[in-house]
């Protein structure tokens, strides 16, 4: 899924920049290339601190839920799914 390496390496935005333009295929392949030269950075420099981990990439997949859960809702208050 797109945005789950920038989730997990603490860049909570980009994550969700890569998500929403998942349809696009430049930012699907730009969202790999950059979650593997992050990755090395923070590696690099020693590991992270205070951000990222598991736990970004739980509440992004918490995120896709909630929009995708309000989105059925919408859908089916205005009576195009019943």
């Amino acid at each position: 899924m797109p945005g789950l390496g920038q989730a997990y390496n603490g860049c909570p935005w980009r994550a969700l920049f890569y998500l929403l333009t998942t349809p696009l295929v430049l930012p699907w392949l730009l969202s790999l290339v950059d979650a593997y030269v992050c990755g090395r950075r923070i590696e690099r420099e020693g590991g992270r601190l205070y951000r990222g981990g598991c736990l970004w990439v739980f509440l992004h997949f918490w995120l896709v839920a909630n929009v995708l859960l309000l989105t059925l809702v919408g859908l089916s208050v205005a009576g195009v799914i019943q």
